[in-house]
């Protein structure tokens, strides 16, 4: 009779597919196109910006993807002027897409705790992009 062993691990039934390079160079340029044309006019206006910059507060610089293993992060880089800054400039992550097969993707925020929190299971890359655009949880500050 075989004895059964439990312990601790990864309650997670999907795999980590292995993601072919021409369809993930065409998802970064997908996201490329649709960060230049629907979240930088927001948030890199210069009145956004001369604003943050009045007041001491940090501010955004530049938006863009970035692919690392099986999942693809929308970042930012910010900056802070401030003379009490630990660095001048860093990378903030607001949003993250988990490769599951050709065109579904898990779709994850970063929480305030700085843990990343899944709200949507199974959606295409378009469906995360509307998403992004216009769910609050995605907010760029």
């Amino acid at each position: 009779m075989n004895k059964r062993s439990y312990g601790w691990g990864s309650a997670s039934t999907k795999s980590s597919a292995k993601i072919d390079e021409d369809y993930k160079n065409e998802i970064l340029s997908k996201s490329i196109n649709f960060i230049n044309s629907k979240i930088k006019p927001k948030v890199l206006d210069e009145k956004t910006i001369t604003s943050a910059k009045k007041h001491g507060f940090n501010y955004t610089i530049d938006v863009y993807p970035r692919w690392y293993r099986n999942y693809l992060y929308f970042c930012t880089k910010c900056k802070s002027d401030s003379p009490n800054a630990i660095k001048e400039e860093y990378e903030d992550k607001f949003a993250r897409l988990k490769y599951i097969e050709e065109n579904k993707f898990d779709m994850s925020y970063m929480r305030h705790t700085g843990q990343w929190f899944e709200l949507y299971s199974d959606i295409t890359f378009e469906q995360a992009l509307v998403i992004i655009e216009k769910d609050p949880n995605f907010l760029i500050i």
